[in-house]
């Protein structure tokens, strides 16, 4: 994994001679949280600018950067990526949801759906990831033009060697806009499923499924989307008990696709 940063730090390097969109401060964040352990993934677009700026402060018009005890993450600073900003940065993010410090507003929308799978953040048996790309940007990505199309095929094989290198990863829960491009670059289809909650938020597709099989580690993953994201947050057109169904249905599906898996077993021990 930190050949993949190291590689990132130098591709991020690159855009900032490039683009004007990169948030100045930004280093890539492959996975926030314990990726050694998860066993399963979330996935979203990219890094939000705060977890680099603090939405509290400002100067100069401008979201001022997190600082002290608030900052998340290792910043740019000079460019140099050094064996102790590396091991900095690993420390940050693997430590994420452990240090007391995850941008809270964001990512405790996925509490109820990941303690219904008995998968918290904060144990260890849940990670999170961005498929389109590992740095934050300016202003939301699909308004990054033209420089969108480079980040996001650049992003999403960055993403999919950071999945193959989390050694315990059975179910990868994906949200927005980017399924095409996942499911063409991994060669499937997703197959809608359908749920109590289909007369939610907008009209058209809600949650899918493939199974696939991680071309290099030739590993075989359980793939659920949600489709609905139109508010930029995760699951955000169902309430707290709405996403606790939601994981409790996937983990029904997860026990009879892969009875003996260990996101079973722990969904099982909520259930019963």
């Amino acid at each position: 994994m930190r050949q993949l940063y190291e590689q990132a730090w130098e591709k991020l390097r690159e855009l900032r001679s490039t683009s004007n969109y990169i948030e100045e401060g930004c280093t890539p964040i492959l996975v926030f949280g314990s990726w050694r352990t998860a066993r399963v993934a979330t996935a979203g677009l990219n890094p939000s600018t705060y977890e680099f700026r603090d939405p509290e402060r400002s100067i100069a018009g401008e979201k001022a950067p997190l600082a002290g005890d608030r900052q998340r993450f290792v910043h740019w600073g000079d460019g140099h990526l050094t064996r102790a900003r590396l091991d900095e940065a690993f420390r940050r993010s693997e430590g994420y949801f452990k240090l007391g410090n995850h941008y809270a507003k964001w990512f405790d929308k996925y509490a109820e759906f990941l303690d219904a799978l008995n998968a918290p953040f904060a144990d260890g048996r849940a990670c999170h990831t961005d498929y389109v790309s590992p740095f934050a940007t300016r202003v939301g990505i699909s308004r990054c033009k033209p420089a969108a199309a480079v980040l996001e095929d650049d992003g999403l094989q960055c993403w999919l060697d950071a999945i193959e290198l989390c050694p315990r990863i059975e179910l990868i829960f994906g949200h927005g806009r980017g399924w095409r491009r996942v499911e063409e670059r991994l060669g499937i289809t997703l197959e809608d499923k359908q749920t109590p909650f289909d007369h939610k938020g907008k009209q058209g597709r809600h949650l899918s499924f493939a199974e696939v099989t991680l071309p290099k580690s030739r590993r075989s993953v359980l793939i659920y989307w949600w489709h609905q994201n139109f508010s930029g947050m995760p699951l955000c057109s169902l309430k707290p008990e709405e996403r606790r169904q939601l994981g409790t249905i996937i983990g029904a599906e997860v026990k009879k696709r892969a009875p003996r898996s260990d996101v079973a077993r722990w969904a099982t021990l909520v259930r019963d």
